[in-house]
């Protein structure tokens, strides 16, 4: 895994990561898609992305009184966001690298980690501790969890690549939990979908999805 995280310190880290409301706060328009998995709702800032939310999550936070009050695109890019996650389905497993996503009301500590997460390649995967590790702090394997399990933004910051030491997968919050995470790791595994066969392939994955919302 690539360290995109400069190491500073070996003290445990203290996550001051401000109040959800303040960052629906941050919310100016908000798309939504169909995909394998479901509807996946988006919130966009100014900046980029806040919020990824799937549909059966149904958290009651400002985020979905700012979806029910119908906020509505303000820029292409907002857009395109839709449509590269569309892509991502689809088998372009690199497309949602070109997200971006707003941090601003995270802790620094729960910023480092998710770009650090971040940087980790499609079909890759890299450990709690190996987070912890790659933000300067080797002990807080526990804390990186933490950031992981609360992730705002999963997919674009991919914390289903991010597992245990001994292999295990550990949990995931999206619909269908760690089964969903499983299949998100073998879709990875397959790269960009070419011939014919990987398209039959990524079809075959995408028919396993629709099956965890059943």
């Amino acid at each position: 895994m690539t360290q995109a995280i400069r190491k500073r310190t070996h003290s445990l880290p203290k996550d001051d990561a401000k109040p959800k409301d303040e960052r629906c706060r941050l919310v100016v328009a908000w798309g939504q898609l169909v995909s394998p998995v479901g509807p996946i709702r988006v919130a966009f800032s100014e900046q980029g992305v806040v919020w990824v939310r799937f549909a059966e999550e149904e958290e009651a936070t400002g985020l979905d009184e700012q979806v029910a009050a119908g906020c509505r695109f303000r820029e292409a890019w907002q857009r395109r966001t839709l449509e590269l996650l569309e892509r991502y389905f689809s088998g372009e497993m690199t497309a949602l690298d070109e997200i971006p996503v707003d941090y601003r009301g995270l802790s620094v500590f729960r910023r480092r980690v998710m770009e650090a997460c971040r940087a980790i390649p499609s079909g890759s995967t890299a450990t709690y501790r190996q987070l912890a590790e790659a933000v300067g702090h080797p002990k807080a394997a526990r804390a990186v969890g933490g950031v992981m399990r609360t992730n705002p933004v999963p997919l674009i910051v991919p914390c289903h690549r991010v597992i245990r030491c001994d292999g295990n997968l550990g949990g995931y919050s999206g619909p269908g939990g760690v089964v969903l995470k499983r299949r998100l790791l073998e879709l990875e595994s397959l790269g960009r979908c070419r011939s014919e066969t990987d398209s039959y392939v990524c079809k075959r994955f995408n028919q396993d999805f629709r099956g965890l919302r059943r």
